[in-house]
């Protein structure tokens, strides 16, 4: 079989195609079972210590809804206190 790039795999046979497919798949189970794969070599990239962790991520997250949710109910209560100002209620019951 010749050497064939991506360039010139169209003029190839279903056949051919298959062979090359089956030829790949060895290499890569090959390399896998060697440890020297795709997997190992991303294993290796993955395990990086990040620099903002999970929990600091959680802690800020959780931070920034309670002073959002905060910031709601303070305008509301805002909002009702001055319309209350604006048009207050006349009891006449007394």
């Amino acid at each position: 079989m010749s050497k064939t790039t991506s360039l010139d795999i169209d003029g190839m046979s279903a056949e051919e195609k298959i062979e090359q497919i089956k030829m790949m798949r060895d290499l890569i189970r090959l390399k896998e079972k060697s440890g020297d794969g795709c997997n190992s070599a991303f294993q290796k990239i993955g395990k990086k210590k990040n620099l903002i962790s999970d929990t600091v991520m959680s802690a800020v997250f959780v931070t920034s809804f309670v002073l959002i949710v905060a910031m709601a109910l303070y305008s509301f209560r805002t909002l009702y206190l001055a319309i209350q100002k604006k048009f207050p209620s006349q009891h006449t019951e007394l």
